[in-house]
C-alpha cells in the first residue's frame, strides 16, 4: 500500500519541566508504537531547531504533539520550514496544551495550512487511546490519497476537466487507457493464465468454474491486474457502459474482487466515488459501496448497484447485469447494520454524508441494479435528490461521520450532513 510518509514531531517549553514532558511523551509514544509510523527522536524545544526539523519532514505529513503550553511559536517555525499543506496537532489537556494547539492552528491556518486539532483530557485513559486510533486512521487516509495514481479506462485518449481537477486538488496522477486499447490489452491474455484466474472466480464467488464466460472475465481480471501493475497504479475505474456494449461483458465481478484485495476499483469512471472508495478501505479496513439513490420516501433511503465488493456481503449471487442483460452482475446481503454514506461533487469542494440503519438489503424486488439497500435515517429524506453532490453514494461500514469530516476537511472539502440540509 503506497502511503506518504507520516512523521510525529513533539514540542514542549522548558519551562513546565523536562520530567514532565518527557514522561507524557513516553505516555504517547507506547500508544504509537503499534502504527509503525516515524516519531521524531527528540523533543523539540528550540525555534531554530524547529525551523530545521520542517525542513527534514516537508515531503512527510506531520502531526505536531503539543506537550506543553508555550509551543505555538515551535509548531509555527516548524509549518514554517515544512512548507506543509495541512498539519494535525495533538494535544491534552494539561499545563495549557490545548491552549498552544489552539494558537498553533489559528497560525497555520493564517497561512492558508489547512489545520485539525486531536485531543482528550486524560492522557491516561481508554478514550484517549481511541483518540489517537482515530486520528491516526485519518492521517493515514489522507496520506494515502495525496500523491494518489489512479488509472482510468474510458472512452477518451485525453484528461478531462474532472482528471484536471483531481490531480491538482491531491497532487495526484492520472492514467487514461481507452476502451479500445484495453479491449487489445484482454485479448493478449494467454490461456495459460486464464485457467488459474478462472479457479479464483469460481472459489470466491462459489459457482461451477464452467459457468459461461468465466474464460473473457479472467481475461478481463488479468488485463486489469497488468494495468495496474505496469503503471504502479493505487486505484483504478472503468466506464462501465461503453465497455459491457463493447466487449459483450461487464467489469463487475473483477471490480469486486480487486475491492475484495484492497484495491480501490470503481464503476462508471467516476472519481469523486473512486475517492470514496479509498477513504472507505483505510478508514474501516473494508471496501466501500458505490450505489444509486433509486427512490426516496418519508425517512427510507433506497440504493441500488451492480456489483459489490466481496469482503461486506453475504449470500452472495451471480445474476445478469440490469440494464444490459450481459454477464455479469453480483447480488447480496450486506453485512453490517448501520452505514456511513458519502456523496462528492465533482469538482472535489463538497462532500454530503449520512448515517442510516440497513433495513434490507440484497435482490428487495425492485426494477433497478441488482444489489439493493434500503436505509432508514432520523428524518424525512425526500429533498435529498435536490441536495446530493453526486448521484453516486459510497456506503461506508458502521457509523464514521467523525473520521470521514476530518478526513475531507484535510483534504480540502467543504463537509455537511444531509440532516441539518433536510431539517
Amino acid at each position: 500500500m503506497k502511503l506518504q510518509p507520516i512523521v510525529v514531531v513533539p514540542f514542549a517549553s522548558e519551562i513546565h519541566g523536562k520530567e514532565y514532558y518527557v514522561a507524557i511523551l513516553d505516555i504517547i509514544s507506547r500508544y504509537l508504537s503499534k502504527y509503525r509510523i516515524e516519531l521524531h527522536s527528540s523533543i523539540v524545544t528550540d525555534v531554530d531547531d524547529a525551523e530545521k526539523i520542517g525542513k527534514k519532514y516537508s515531503q512527510f505529513l506531520p502531526v505536531a504533539i503539543a506537550l506543553t503550553g508555550g509551543t505555538s511559536k515551535l509548531i509555527d517555525s516548524f509549518v514554517d520550514g515544512g512548507g506543509y499543506e495541512r498539519l494535525i496537532i495533538f494535544a491534552h489537556s494539561e499545563h495549557n496544551s490545548l491552549a498552544s494547539a489552539i494558537s498553533s492552528r489559528n497560525k497555520a491556518e493564517r497561512k492558508g495550512v489547512i489545520s485539525l486539532i486531536y485531543h482528550c483530557s486524560d492522557i491516561t485513559s481508554s478514550i484517549c487511546i481511541n483518540v489517537i486510533d482515530r486520528m491516526i486512521r485519518v492521517a493515514r487516509a489522507v496520506a494515502y490519497i495525496i500523491g494518489l495514481k489512479v488509472g482510468v479506462i474510458a472512452d477518451k485518449a485525453v484528461k478531462e476537466d474532472v482528471e484536471e481537477t483531481f490531480e491538482s486538488k491531491f497532487r495526484a496522477s492520472i492514467v487514461v487507457k481507452t476502451i479500445d486499447e484495453f479491449l487489445g490489452d484482454i485479448e493478449m491474455v494467454s490461456k495459460d493464465e486464464v485457467d488459474k484466474v478462472v479457479e479464483k472466480i469460481a472459489k470466491s464467488l462459489k459457482i461451477e468454474s464452467s459457468t459461461l464466460y468465466l474464460d473473457k472475465i479472467a481475461k478481463l481480471y488479468l488485463a486489469l491486474r497488468r494495468f495496474i501493475d505496469n503503471e504502479k497504479l493505487h486505484a483504478v475505474t472503468i466506464d462501465c457502459f461503453p465497455f459491457i456494449m463493447k466487449s459483450g461483458i461487464t467489469p463487475c465481478i473483477s471490480l469486486a474482487l480487486f475491492n475484495e484485495e484492497g484495491i480501490a476499483a470503481g464503476c462508471e469512471a467516476d472519481l469523486p466515488s473512486l475517492l470514496g472508495l479509498v477513504l472507505a478501505r483505510i478508514i474501516t479496513g473494508r471496501s466501500g459501496w458505490i450505489a444509486n439513490i433509486v427512490d426516496a420516501i418519508s425517512d427510507k433511503l433506497y440504493l441500488a448497484h451492480c456489483t459489490i465488493a466481496l469482503d461486506i456481503v453475504k449470500n452472495l449471487n451471480v445474476v445478469q447485469h440490469f440494464e444490459t442483460g450481459k454477464p455479469y452482475a453480483l447480488v447480496g446481503e450486506y453485512i453490517g447494520d448501520t452505514v456511513t454514506l458519502v456523496s462528492i461533487d465533482r469538482d472535489f469542494t463538497t462532500a454530503a454524508i449520512a448515517t442510516g440503519r440497513v433495513v434490507a438489503s440484497g435482490n428487495l424486488g425492485l426494477a433497478v441494479c441488482r444489489t439493493q439497500m434500503m436505509l432508514e435515517l432520523d428524518y424525512v429524506v425526500d429533498l435529498l435528490p435536490n441536495i446530493a453532490p453526486n448521484n453516486h453514494h459510497v456506503v461506508l461500514y458502521g457509523d464514521r461521520r467523525k473520521e470521514l469530516i476530518e478526513a475531507l476537511y484535510l483534504l480540502g472539502l467543504d463537509v455537511v450532513e444531509y440532516k441539518d440540509m433536510v431539517i
